[in-house]
């Protein structure tokens, strides 16, 4: 079973892998422009003749159509997330998680932003994955 902090991060996991697969994308693109990556060899003869230019404009293709359809579950995603984090009632609990998860900034940067000790945020933090635990009914 899934836990409060687990469900919550899955944002951060969505965007973290679109982020490398963007960078893959980036570096067969890059492949795919520069001399080298056509590779240059002995020559010899066969029934099929290969594209390796076509090769390579085929796997941009099929990346970016993988990161498309990455970007539009990591909206549904992070839209079910949030409006999970709306239902916490407390504001200084609602603004914690949402700093926390959706704007992915440390408990010690968000106690400075706030202006609260670090152990004081800490301490609601906890109190805020309980309201998730409660919303989503995890952990029974």
């Amino acid at each position: 079973m899934m836990t409060a902090t687990q469900y919550l991060r899955q944002i951060e996991n969505y965007d973290n892998r679109i982020k490398n697969k963007l960078i893959e994308e980036e570096q067969l693109s890059s492949l795919s422009t520069s001399v080298s990556a056509i590779p240059v060899g002995e020559k010899v003869q066969t029934s099929v003749k290969r594209d390796p230019m076509g090769d390579m404009v085929a796997k941009i293709f099929d990346l970016r159509e993988e990161i498309s359809k990455m970007i539009s579950e990591f909206l549904q995603k992070k839209q079910e997330i949030v409006r999970t984090i709306e239902q916490v009632e407390d504001p200084l609990l609602y603004n914690i998680l949402f700093k926390h998860y959706v704007e992915y900034k440390s408990l010690v940067r968000i106690a400075d932003e706030m202006g609260y000790s670090e152990i004081h945020i800490k301490k609601k933090h906890l109190k805020a994955l309980a309201e998730v635990k409660k919303i989503k009914g995890f952990e029974r």
